[in-house]
């Protein structure tokens, strides 16, 4: 079992509320019609332990959650750095706004985010927001 609570019938969205993208995927999520669980990496720190799940679960390594053309990354690294996890672990501990997009997780699948849309496209939302995926019920 992982560090990260996974629950069938609801929604995570890890972001950051300070950049463009956080804002507008919490837009798409927050129309959702299921239990929401928001981690806000502007003011939730995530432990390297939980860190390293995500990348796990995403199928990546820990280095491509983290944008490397952020200015906030650029102006401390050279982009082309390498690191070892637990020097990654710190990137992402004291700079979480380099997070490359946003994380999604819907019962055990877990989506990296590249932009605010792509969780309409996986919950498939219509134009009204409305959750059409007749695969994942709705909580009442």
């Amino acid at each position: 079992m992982g560090v990260l609570a996974v629950d069938a019938n609801q929604i995570t969205l890890i972001y950051n509320s300070n950049t463009y993208l956080g804002k507008n995927a919490r837009g798409y999520v927050d129309t959702a019609l299921r239990d929401i669980r928001l981690i806000d990496t502007a003011e939730t720190k995530l432990t390297g332990t939980e860190w390293v799940e995500i990348a796990h679960n995403l199928n990546i390594k820990l280095e491509d959650i983290i944008n490397k053309e952020h200015p906030d990354f650029t102006s401390k690294y050279d982009k082309n750095i390498s690191l070892d996890a637990n020097d990654w672990i710190k990137v992402l501990d004291h700079s979480p706004e380099v997070v490359h997009g946003g994380i999604l997780i819907v019962g055990h699948d877990f989506i990296k985010l590249e932009n605010g849309s792509d969780v309409a496209r996986y919950l498939k939302f219509d134009s009204a927001g409305i959750d059409r995926n007749p695969e994942k019920p709705h909580l009442e």
